[in-house]
C-alpha cells in the first residue's frame, strides 16, 4: 500500500474567508472590552471610550489579517519557529504603522496632543506590547488546534488502514470459490467476477484520504453486489432507487460500498430467506443523500455494523466537517444507514 503523503498544514489559519474574519472581529471586540474595563484612568464616558478602542482594535486586527492572508502558503513551507517569528514580525510592523496613524488621528480629533513626545512613545509601546502578547496567545491556540487536527487525521487514517488490512478473508475465499465454479461452465461470468474483484481490491488498497467521483463509488458498489449475487443467488435482491447522478460530485473512496457490504453480511446473509438491499440516492440543492436499507435478524438490530461506520464518520468529518453526516435508524426489522455530504 502506498502511504498517504503528508499534507503541509499552516500554523496560521486561513484568514481570507468570511468565518475567519468574523472570528477576528469577535476576538478583537473581546480584547477592546478588556482594555476599556481595565483602564480606570480614562475620563471619557465608557461607551465613547469603548467605541474608539473597538474601532482601533478592529482596524489593527483586520489589517494584520489582510497582511497574513496572502503570506499563509509561504509561511506553511517554513519550519515552525520561523513561521512564528515571521508572523510576529509582520504583525508588529502592521501594529507600528496602524498605531502611528491612530495616534495622528487622535490628534486630528482633538482627543490627545500629537506633539506630546512621551505620551506618543508610551502609546506606541503599549500598543506593540499588547499586540505582541495577544498574537503570541493566538499562535499558541493555533498550534494546539493544528496538533489536535493532525492527531485526529492520523487516528482516522490508522483506522482506515486497519480496516483495509481486514479485507474479510471469507469474502475473498467465497469469491475465489465462485470463480473456480464458474470457469468451466460460465467463463464470461468468471471473467466479469475477476474484473469486479480487481476493482474492489484496487480501491481497498488506495490511499486512505483518496477521493473519486460518485459514479465511481456507485460502480464499486455494483461490482461488489454482482460478486455477492453470484454467491447468494435469489437470496440477495437489490432495489436501486436512483436519480440521475450529477457529474463532478466527489466522495471518499469506499464510503458507500462498506455500507452495502454491511447490509449483505450482517443482514441478508444471516436470513434464511435472504432479503432486499435498497439503495436510495437523492440529489438535494446543496447536498447528496444516499440511504442503504436492509432486513436484519432480531439479534443483530443493534450491533455488528459499527467498525466501518465509525471509519466513514471520521473521514467525512476530516473532509467536510459538520456539513457531512452518517445517520442510522432501526425500525421494524430493518436497518437503514443514510450518508449525506455536500455537493
Amino acid at each position: 500500500m502506498t502511504p498517504a503523503t503528508p499534507v503541509t498544514q499552516s500554523l496560521v489559519p486561513d484568514l481570507c474567508n468570511t468565518q475567519a474574519v468574523l472570528r477576528v472581529l469577535l476576538v478583537g471586540q473581546m480584547l477592546a472590552g478588556i482594555l476599556v474595563l481595565g483602564d480606570s484612568s480614562q475620563e471619557l464616558v465608557l461607551g465613547q471610550r469603548l467605541l474608539i478602542v473597538s474601532l482601533f482594535v478592529h482596524w489593527l486586527s483586520l489589517s494584520s489579517a489582510a497582511v497574513l492572508c496572502p503570506l499563509r502558503s509561504a509561511l506553511a513551507r517554513l519550519p515552525l519557529r520561523y513561521t512564528v517569528l515571521l508572523t510576529l514580525a509582520c504583525v508588529q510592523l502592521v501594529t507600528l504603522v496602524v498605531s502611528e496613524v491612530g495616534w495622528q488621528a487622535q490628534g486630528w480629533l482633538g482627543l490627545d496632543n500629537p506633539h506630546d513626545g512621551f505620551a506618543h512613545l508610551l502609546f506606541i509601546a503599549r500598543t506593540q506590547i499588547i499586540s505582541l502578547l495577544a498574537w503570541m496567545l493566538l499562535l499558541r491556540y493555533f498550534y494546539l488546534q493544528q496538533q489536535w487536527r493532525e492527531q485526529v487525521k492520523a487516528s482516522a487514517e490508522a483506522r482506515l488502514v486497519a480496516l483495509q488490512a481486514r479485507i474479510r478473508p471469507h469474502f475473498l475465499f467465497n469469491s475465489l470459490n465462485s470463480l473456480a465454479a464458474l470457469i468451466p461452465t460460465r467463463p464470461t461470468e468468471a471473467e466479469s467476477l475477476v474484473e469486479n474483484l480487481a476493482a474492489l481490491l484496487r480501491a481497498a488498497l488506495d490511499r486512505p484520504d483518496g477521493q473519486h467521483t460518485l459514479e465511481d463509488e456507485l460502480g464499486l458498489t455494483r461490482a461488489y453486489l454482482d460478486i455477492e449475487q453470484l454467491r447468494l443467488g435469489e437470496r440477495l435482491r437489490v432495489d436501486w432507487e436512483m436519480q440521475a447522478a450529477a457529474p463532478g460530485i466527489s466522495i471518499p473512496v469506499l464510503s458507500l460500498q462498506p455500507l452495502v457490504e454491511n447490509a449483505v453480511h450482517h443482514g441478508v446473509e444471516r436470513l434464511a430467506a435472504g432479503g432486499t438491499v435498497s439503495i436510495q440516492y437523492q440529489l438535494r440543492p446543496h447536498s447528496v443523500q444516499i440511504c442503504v436499507t436492509n432486513p436484519v435478524p432480531q439479534d443483530l438490530q443493534t450491533g455488528g455494523f459499527h467498525v466501518a461506520q465509525d471509519n466513514i464518520r471520521h473521514r467525512l468529518a476530516l473532509l467536510y466537517g459538520e456539513r457531512a453526516k452518517l445517520q442510522v435508524r432501526v425500525s421494524h426489522g430493518h436497518y437503514q444507514a443514510c450518508l449525506e455530504f455536500p455537493r
